[in-house]
C-alpha cells in the first residue's frame, strides 16, 4: 500500500499537465497570460508534504521525518503566500487569487 503513492503522484502530475494543455484553447480570453508554475509547485509541495506528515505522524511518531514534512509544508505555504503577493503587485495572474478569501461565499 505504501508503494502506491509515487504512482498516484505521477498520475496527478500528468493530469495537471494534461489539464493545462487542454485549457490552452483558442477561446481563452487571455491567450498571452502565463501559467503560474512556481505557485502551482509550491501549492503542490504544501499539500503533499502536509498530508504525508500528518498521515504518517501518528504511525511512526512525529519526531523525525513526519515533523520535517510538516515544517516543509508551512515553509512552502509562506513562500506561496509571498509569491502570490508578488504576482498580484506585479499585475500578473497568480495561481490562487487572494481576493477569493475576502468573499464571504467562498469560505
Amino acid at each position: 500500500m505504501g508503494r502506491d503513492w509515487p504512482w498516484i503522484a505521477a498520475v496527478l502530475i500528468i493530469a495537471l499537465i494534461g489539464v493545462r494543455w487542454a485549457l490552452r484553447g483558442s477561446d481563452d480570453p487571455h491567450p498571452n497570460r502565463q501559467f503560474d508554475w512556481v505557485g502551482t509547485v509550491l501549492l503542490a509541495i504544501f499539500v503533499v508534504a502536509l498530508f504525508f506528515g500528518l498521515e504518517r505522524g501518528p504511525v511512526t511518531g512525529f519526531a523525525g521525518w513526519p515533523l520535517s514534512l510538516i515544517i516543509l509544508s508551512f515553509v512552502a505555504l509562506l513562500l506561496l503566500v509571498g509569491w502570490e503577493y508578488y504576482l498580484t503587485k506585479a499585475q500578473r495572474q497568480p495561481v490562487f487569487d487572494r481576493v477569493l478569501l475576502m468573499s464571504p461565499g467562498f469560505l
